[in-house]
C-alpha cells in the first residue's frame, strides 16, 4: 500500500518548502504595502487591526509582547513612539473601575 505522500505525488519536504516560500512572499508583500503608507494611513490600519484583534481576544500582554518583538527592527525613537501608541491602545485595567 502506498503512503499518502507517495499517493499525492510529492513529499512532505517539498510541501513544507512551498509553504515557507509562500509565507515569506506574503510577508514581503505586507511589508512593502505598509512601507508605501503615510503615518495617518498606518495609524488607521493599526487601529483597525487592534479592533479586530480585541474581538478575537487580543490582550494588553499581547500588545506588550508585540512591542518587545518589534524593538529589534526599530530605532530608539521609533521604539518610544511605538510604546506611546500601544499605551493608548491598551484596555483600561478592570480592577481600577474603568
Amino acid at each position: 500500500m502506498k503512503d499518502l505522500r507517495a499517493a499525492a505525488g510529492n513529499n512532505g519536504g517539498e510541501n513544507k518548502a512551498k509553504k515557507n516560500s509562500t509565507v515569506e512572499d506574503d510577508t514581503v508583500k505586507t511589508i512593502n504595502n505598509y512601507a508605501k503608507m503615510s503615518e495617518p494611513e498606518l495609524m488607521s490600519e493599526l487601529m483597525s487591526a487592534v479592533s479586530k484583534g480585541r474581538a478575537g481576544g487580543l490582550s494588553n500582554a499581547d500588545l506588550d509582547s508585540f512591542v518587545s518583538r518589534s524593538q529589534a527592527f526599530l530605532t530608539p525613537e521609533q521604539t518610544e513612539r511605538m510604546k506611546s501608541i500601544v499605551a493608548g491602545l491598551k484596555k483600561p485595567d478592570c480592577a481600577k473601575g474603568t
